[in-house]
């Protein structure tokens, strides 16, 4: 790599790149910020992508540099990432959440790619060489074979520069593949742990078995989702993320069609913020989070209690 690629990967447009990598942004004026982490910030300075995380003791640096701290990227592999891109991409806003390959996931080419990748991550589950990933499903969160099998969660070895992930397959109401999430099982430190497929769609939340006058419970992991559908047999939602936003028309539905929202969000400061929002915006909405001193989400509680007793006891209390 010589000067003139280390200069265009800094003149790259380095919101671009994170989209694509499945990092969520939200657009504030001319920079953005992380939809996971608000205190994270990206902007432009005399030509230049530059990223500080104020609570961080105000870590700055440019776009390189963040690739290799923060997605687990060496020196060359974030030039090549950055160049590929160019500076002139613009992301288009959509809801205050900005996807570059909003329309990706659609394509035949995109769904075939995934379809294939669902198919070798199932395959390496359940053939022994994914069984740290079938005990962690088994094991941590609490999903029974046949829920791992109805949801084709699979698992994805360590190959070159790629860490081990689990798969999972977000399908929406009417049976359309929209995402694949996958969780790594080391993130570089200070990196998330969740990315998604490059050309899914990070915006849309994750239904199962949403029937209009019955009860809705809302969570933020798909996992979680998983978890509350095997135990309850109800209607569940996972936000996928507390920078999710209903649009319009799907807000007038949950309004309108659901008689009682349980909003069940992790118990963490994140969480609990995005309950407060969603508690003023949808008025059947109501609050019920596990118990603080069991865990924050229902994937660490669930030995602890009983699921479908918690949730029924959150429905007969709002009823």
């Amino acid at each position: 790599m010589t000067n003139e690629n280390i200069r265009q990967a800094k003149q790259a447009n380095l919101p671009d790149v994170l989209q694509q990598l499945g990092v969520v942004l939200r657009k504030e004026g001319s920079s953005y910020c992380s939809a996971e982490h608000d205190s994270l910030k990206f902007f432009k300075y005399n030509g230049i992508w530059l990223y500080k995380w104020f609570s961080r003791n105000g870590e700055v640096g440019d776009a390189i540099q963040y690739l290799q701290r923060h997605q687990a990227m060496g020196f060359q592999q974030a030039l090549q990432a950055l160049c590929a891109a160019g500076p002139s991409y613009r992301i288009p806003p959509i809801d205050g959440i900005n996807t570059p390959n909003k329309l990706l996931w659609t394509s035949s080419s995109w769904q075939a790619k995934a379809r294939q990748l669902i198919h070798t991550a199932q395959n390496h589950l359940w053939l022994g060489k994914g069984c740290n990933h079938l005990a962690y499903l088994k094991h941590q969160r609490g999903l029974q074979e046949q829920s791992i099998k109805k949801h084709r969660l699979g698992s994805l070895p360590a190959k070159a520069f790629m860490p081990s992930k689990l798969l999972i397959p977000c399908y929406n109401s009417k049976g359309v593949l929209f995402r694949i999430r996958f969780r790594i099982d080391e993130p570089n430190a200070n990196a998330g742990r969740y990315r998604n497929m490059r050309g899914s769609n990070a915006t849309f939340s994750f239904p199962l078995g949403i029937t209009p006058g019955q009860v809705l419970i809302i969570v933020e992991s798909e996992l979680d989702a998983m978890l509350i559908a095997q135990e309850t047999q109800k209607a569940t939602l996972a936000l996928g993320s507390t920078a999710t936003c209903f649009n319009q028309s799907m807000r007038q539905f949950l309004i309108s069609k659901l008689p009682l929202l349980l909003l069940c969000l992790d118990n963490d400061a994140s969480g609990q913020n995005k309950t407060r929002r969603l508690l003023a915006q949808l008025p059947n909405a109501r609050n019920w989070p596990v118990p603080l001193e069991l865990g924050k989400d229902p994937g660490e509680i669930w030995q602890h209690i009983n699921i479908q007793q918690w949730i029924e006891a959150g429905i007969k209390h709002f009823s």
